[in-house]
């Protein structure tokens, strides 16, 4: 399957995105980018781009089935490391908990 490729089938975006003045920062292929794969998996890529301090990138990972959710995460990075910006549930129980009081409000 993973020779295949096919997590495109149901993945058939990028993994997530630079953030700038726009949410969707156009940067990606600029400067240090390497070209753009034409391979399925990795042609919707939004950047090549060396990651560097003081950019801010999505994680956005999502599978597309029925009644999934995709949970994006906004990252920050540092010389030291990284740092995750949102604060959304994680696991399937903090999900479920979260929605269900969610909708009874």
């Amino acid at each position: 399957m993973m020779k295949a490729r096919m997590g495109a089938v149901f993945m058939p975006h990028g993994l997530g995105h630079l953030m700038g003045l726009d949410v969707h920062d156009c940067g990606g292929y600029l400067g240090d980018a390497e070209l753009r794969s034409t391979l399925p998996g990795l042609k919707a890529l939004r950047t090549t781009r060396t990651l560097r301090e003081r950019m801010v990138i999505t994680i956005e990972p999502g599978c597309y089935f029925i009644d999934t959710v995709r949970i994006e995460d906004d990252i920050v990075i540092w010389s030291h490391g990284n740092e995750r910006m949102s604060n959304v549930p994680r696991t399937v129980d903090e999900i479920d908990s979260f929605m269900s009081s969610s909708c009874s409000e």
